[in-house]
């Protein structure tokens, strides 16, 4: 597999880290706590809890620095956690796999690619599952294979 060589015309899945989202909490409970001191004064406890509920968005919602490239796809083929997962010279297909689990009614979506390997016989198949905290959805990591494959089999 080769290492990942990094460039501008390419489609990143970025997965976010659980830092942030520990910060958040953290940031969260300490308004609430600080808001609790305030009991007395009643207007002035709601302004804290305001203030630092707005401050916890805001750390979400703030890109993530700590965020790592999950997939990127771009005119040599598929990359996986920087790591070349296909070219598209052995890309056959891929599709949204969904997984419904009854028991406790959630929902599991993968991405299952398949390809062959060189010097190797038969396919390979290679599922690749978002755990919910990427910037993108699995939807559009599927056009974004097809656009890239398609303008590499021009290429071909």
């Amino acid at each position: 597999m080769s290492i990942r060589n990094t460039t501008k015309n390419s489609f990143e899945v970025k997965r976010t880290s659980y830092y942030v989202f520990v910060k958040a909490i953290l940031c969260f409970f300490w308004g609430i706590l600080l808001a609790a001191s305030f009991i007395k004064i009643l207007i002035l406890s709601y302004l804290t809890l305001a203030i630092f509920i707005g401050l916890s968005i805001l750390i979400i919602s703030r890109k993530d620095k700590h965020a790592i490239t999950f997939i990127e796809i771009d005119k040599d083929g598929i990359w996986v956690e920087n790591q070349l997962l296909t070219s598209w010279s052995n890309y056959i297909g891929s599709c949204i796999q969904h997984e419904y689990h009854g028991e406790n009614n959630s929902e599991t979506l993968a991405i299952n690619v398949e390809y062959y390997k060189e010097n190797e016989s038969g396919y390979f198949l290679n599922q690749l599952y978002f755990a919910g905290t990427e910037d993108r959805t699995e939807y559009e990591v599927i056009d974004a294979i097809e656009f890239f494959y398609e303008k590499a089999k021009c290429n071909l």
